[in-house]
């Protein structure tokens, strides 16, 4: 599942789906005319496609509720707030969004923006769920009103090592990250299962906002790695930025082809078009963990959904 049906699936009665938090997990706040949902993530900058995305299908579903007459005859009214993927952002928003009165936000994308928020959140008893923070620092803190709807790092990690040694039987392989916790975070747990399997020729990492990776490149060259696992958000990957980490690599990989040599990049990022380049290996997120959240829709009633998204915002999901 890419990370767009991905999140809008997460989305599609999310309306429902607070309700039942806010009075069964926190009882009932005081009264207000509408239910107001907090909706975080990075809404503008070089990863602003990722909270578009939640905050369209959010505002769709809660959009199809209020036509139905709202919740408790109350109508829900979301509130955007823009973290800019970056965690002190996301904590002083966290507390902007609970001086407001919101009853449970949707959010953050990030998990170094989702686990310094949910203890301002834990702290005031607002229920959070993130569509995509994969670090299991997260719910491993034991916040009850804290939740995902998506794979963990320690999921994605072992089947990604699982995959580079079963599937490509490989020896060698060099491990790169954008130095955030989730991209680090992915790697380590990448690292982590392949154990003493095979040889780690290369670990580090970039920096966020990078534009050249000429030096990293050529120490990766100079170990010769079968295989590049990549863990990061997709703007330092992705050629449409402008970033010469993925085509700065296949160039290279193009020349060492020639001496009869085969170097292949397993990248973990979110749905971009790579998949009809032989050397590129896209890992998807892993089925999505629901942690006391109960699956809310069957199977066609998601297709259906994802019908009425494309309608609204033009852009398909599956």
């Amino acid at each position: 599942m890419t990370e767009k049906s991905q999140g809008v699936h997460i989305m599609k009665n999310v309306a429902l789906l607070f309700l039942c938090l806010w009075l069964t997990v926190f009882g009932c706040q005081k009264k207000e005319d509408t239910i107001k949902i907090g909706i975080a993530g990075p809404m503008t900058g070089d990863q602003a496609k990722m909270g578009m995305d939640f905050k369209n299908g959010a505002s769709l579903a809660v959009e199809e509720w209020n036509n139905k007459g709202g919740v408790l005859g109350k109508k829900i009214e979301i509130i955007i707030s823009d973290d800019q993927h970056d965690p002190k952002q996301a904590v002083s928003l966290a507390n902007k969004m609970i001086n407001n009165g919101v009853a449970g936000v949707i959010g953050h994308f990030n998990s170094s923006c989702s686990i310094p928020a949910s203890d301002v959140y834990n702290r005031a008893g607002i229920p959070i769920i993130t569509p995509g923070s994969t670090n299991p620092q997260l719910t491993e803190k034991g916040y009850r009103g804290v939740f995902r709807v998506c794979g963990r790092d320690d999921q994605q990690g072992k089947v990604g090592a699982e995959f580079a040694l079963n599937s490509l039987r490989l020896k060698t392989v060099a491990i790169l990250h954008d130095k955030t916790t989730y991209g680090q975070g992915l790697a380590d747990e990448f690292k982590k299962s392949l154990g003493d399997k095979v040889n780690i020729a290369y670990y580090g990492g970039i920096v966020q906002g990078d534009k050249d990776f000429k030096m990293v490149l050529i120490a990766i060259k100079t170990k010769n790695p079968e295989l590049i696992f990549y863990g990061g958000i997709y703007p330092e990957a992705d050629q449409k930025s402008g970033t010469d980490l993925l085509r700065g690599y296949l160039s290279r990989g193009r020349s060492s082809r020639e001496t009869g040599e085969r170097t292949r990049i397993k990248c973990q990022v979110h749905e971009r078009r790579w998949d009809n380049r032989p050397e590129v290996y896209r890992d998807c997120r892993s089925p999505c963990s629901r942690r006391n959240i109960p699956h809310v829709q069957p199977r066609s009633q998601e297709h259906t959904f994802s019908k009425r998204f494309y309608r609204k915002i033009s852009v398909k999901i599956w």
